[in-house]
């Protein structure tokens, strides 16, 4: 799906100017996902496997059902290091590093003891990106939109037994009382930003 013209593995370093950063293999959002480390400053570029209290959307169907071990074993692997600046994927840098790794740590071992909470944190996520990348998306015909996007019916089809409005107004229901989306000239909007 992309050009490859080079490899990089767990340990490699890639240097820019004075900056040298480790490579670390951080599978869960994404089976190739790599985090960079910059030892001299302690600085770690967390990309999409650790947010100030989450982590990117985790997709059972793409990266398998054990992608949120995998995700764990991943934030485990990050505990270790000793960082004073973490730049992450999405959200704004932060400092709280050991309280990041606890607080994702945990929000992982519930996608793995109860996976349709990882069901339905995927449907949460994937929607508030759409409603972002497409500046919008129709109030009317919602469902309709999302029953002809493969993920969504596949997710539902997955983790809750193929209830498609059902699991649509209840997620609905709760960014709209978290005030993550809400409706303006019949289009669903989203308070958060990329």
């Amino acid at each position: 799906f992309f050009p490859i013209h080079g490899s990089i593995d767990e340990g490699d370093e890639i240097r820019f100017g004075d900056f040298r950063w480790i490579v670390f293999y951080t599978p869960g959002h994404g089976a190739g996902m790599i985090c960079l480390y910059e030892p001299d400053r302690k600085w770690l570029i967390s990309a999409d496997a650790l947010w100030e209290s989450d982590v990117g959307v985790m997709t059972p169907r793409v990266e398998g059902m054990d992608v949120a071990w995998r995700a764990l074993d991943s934030v485990a692997k990050l505990a270790g290091l000793q960082v004073e600046l973490v730049l992450p994927g999405h959200g704004k840098p932060f400092t709280d590093f050991q309280g990041a790794i606890r607080r994702v740590a945990e929000r992982l071992r519930g996608f793995r003891d109860d996976p349709p909470k990882m069901g339905r944190d995927q449907i949460k996520k994937i929607l508030v990106y759409a409603v972002m990348m497409k500046d919008g998306l129709p109030e009317k015909g919602l469902l309709d939109y999302l029953m002809s996007v493969p993920w969504y019916p596949d997710t539902v089809d997955l983790f809750f037994d193929s209830t498609y409005e059902a699991t649509l107004n209840e997620v609905l229901s709760e960014l709209s009382e978290r005030g993550i989306l809400y409706v303006e000239h019949g289009q669903y909007r989203t308070t958060v930003e990329p």
